[in-house]
C-alpha cells in the first residue's frame, strides 16, 4: 500500500499544469470525449467517478484527478488545476474593477461519490476566490484597500443504469461576487449585483444496431451586473448551449472507432437602459477516432496505436440595438477548419498508462518532427 500512495502522492506533484479541455487519448482520437474516460467526470457529470474508484489522472498541461473508494458505497475525490468556470467575461470585467487583483486563481474541487450499483450520485464542490488587502497610514490619514472576486458553487449529478439505456443527468448553480472597497476620508465601493451562475444537462447512452449511441445536451448560464459608487452598470447574461451526438462500436478485433458532432451555441449580451450588444457565436465541430489495443508489446502489458481528425465550422456575429437613435445592426463572420489530425499512442505497465499524443499537421522542424502536444499519466492504487 505504501509504494502505491507514494505514486499517488507523485502524480499529484505533477499537476503544475493549465486548463486544457482534453487528455492525451481522447485528443488522440480527435477529441471524441464520448469514449468513457475518467476526465469525463471533470467537464461532463461528477456521477462518474464511481466507475474509476481507486484511480488518478494527470495530463502535463491540463488538469488532474484523483479519486479513492471509502468502502463499496462511499468515495472521494479531487480535481487540481480544473480551469475557471464561468465564461471568461466575467472575469475580465471584474478584474478590470479590482486593479490590484491580477488574476483570479485555480482551486481545488472536491468530488463525493455515492455508488448504489444502479444509482450512482455525485458532487463537484468548488470555491474560487483571489484577494487583495493593504492598509497605509500617513499623518494625516489610514486608507484601507480591500479587493476580492469569489466564485462558491457546487455541481451534482445522477447516473442511473436502466435496462436498456444509461441516462445520466446534472444541474448546479454558483455565486459569483467581486468586492472592492477603499476607505479613507471618502469611502467609494465597487460590487457585483444579483452574481448567479448555472449549469444542467443530461446524456443518454444505449446501443442499437449494434453501435454504442451517446446522446447529449449541456446549458450554461451566468447573468451579473456591478454597482460603482452606488450607481447600477450594465445588466450582463451569458448562455451556452451545446449539444452532442456520437457513436463507438468496434470494428474488428480490439480496433475501436469514434465518430461524434458537437454543437456550441454562445449568447453573450450587455443590456443598459439605452441600448442592447449581444455577442453570439455557433461552433459545429465534427471528429473521429481509431484506437487499436495490442495484448502484449515489448516489456508492456499492453500497446495502443490511435490516429483522429476533427473539423470545425464557425460562426459569430454582433447584434446591436440602440432605443434612442432606432439603430440596428447585425454581422456575421464564418471560418471553415481547418481540419486538424492527430496521432498518439499509450502503453501500460502495471498499475501504470502513459499516453501521449502529437499534432503531424505542427512540424517543429525537418529532423526534430512534430512537436508534443499532450503527455498523460494513468495510475491505479
Amino acid at each position: 500500500m505504501k509504494k502505491y500512495i507514494s505514486g499517488l502522492c507523485f502524480l499529484l506533484c505533477l499537476s503544475m499544469s493549465i486548463y486544457a479541455q482534453q487528455n492525451a487519448r481522447i485528443q488522440s482520437m480527435g477529441n471524441s470525449d464520448i469514449v468513457p474516460d475518467i476526465s469525463r467526470t471533470i467537464y461532463y457529470n461528477p456521477a462518474y467517478m464511481n466507475d474509476y474508484k481507486n484511480q488518478a489522472q494527470v495530463s502535463f498541461d491540463s488538469p488532474m484527478i484523483g479519486i479513492a473508494s471509502l468502502g463499496n458505497v462511499m468515495s472521494i475525490g479531487a480535481i487540481l488545476n480544473r480551469g475557471l468556470i464561468l465564461n471568461s467575461s466575467f472575469y475580465t470585467a471584474g478584474l478590470a474593477r479590482l486593479p490590484a487583483v491580477t488574476s483570479v486563481e485555480y482551486s481545488p474541487h472536491l468530488l463525493l461519490g455515492v455508488d448504489l450499483t444502479a444509482v450512482k450520485l455525485g458532487a463537484d464542490i468548488f470555491w474560487e476566490h483571489s484577494a487583495y488587502s493593504l492598509e497605509t497610514s500617513t499623518a494625516a490619514t489610514t486608507t484601507k484597500n480591500n479587493q476580492s472576486i469569489n466564485h462558491f458553487g457546487f455541481l451534482l449529478g445522477g447516473n442511473f443504469i436502466l435496462s436498456s439505456v444509461n441516462l445520466a443527468v446534472h444541474a448546479g448553480i454558483g455565486f459569483p461576487v467581486i468586492d472592492a472597497k477603499t476607505e479613507a476620508t471618502v469611502t467609494t465601493e465597487t460590487k457585483s449585483e444579483s452574481g448567479f451562475s448555472m449549469r444542467a444537462g443530461a446524456e443518454a447512452n444505449a446501443e442499437l444496431a449494434k453501435l454504442n449511441w451517446t446522446l447529449g445536451l449541456d446549458w450554461n448560464h451566468l447573468a451579473y451586473q456591478f454597482s460603482v459608487a452606488g450607481i447600477k452598470q450594465n445588466n450582463n447574461s451569458v448562455n451556452v448551449y451545446t449539444p452532442y451526438i456520437g457513436l463507438r462500436t468496434e470494428l474488428v478485433d480490439n480496433v475501436l472507432l469514434v465518430a461524434m458532432e458537437k454543437s456550441q451555441l454562445a449568447f453573450v449580451s450587455s443590456e443598459s437602459a439605452t441600448d442592447s450588444v449581444v455577442n453570439d457565436t455557433l461552433v459545429h465541430t465534427v471528429s473521429c477516432g481509431l484506437e487499436k489495443q495490442f495484448a502484449k508489446a515489448w516489456i508492456f502489458d499492453s500497446l495502443a496505436l490511435r490516429g483522429g481528425l476533427s473539423y470545425a465550422i464557425t460562426n459569430t456575429g454582433t447584434d446591436t440595438t440602440r432605443t434612442g437613435s432606432i439603430e440596428n445592426k447585425k454581422g456575421y463572420v464564418t471560418t471553415l477548419g481547418p481540419a486538424t489530425p492527430y496521432l498518439g499512442f499509450g502503453v501500460t505497465k502495471s498499475l501504470f498508462t502513459f499516453d501521449l499524443v502529437v499534432d503531424p499537421a505542427v512540424w517543429s522542424g525537418l529532423f526534430s518532427g512534430p512537436d508534443v502536444a499532450r503527455a498523460t499519466m494513468s495510475f491505479k492504487f
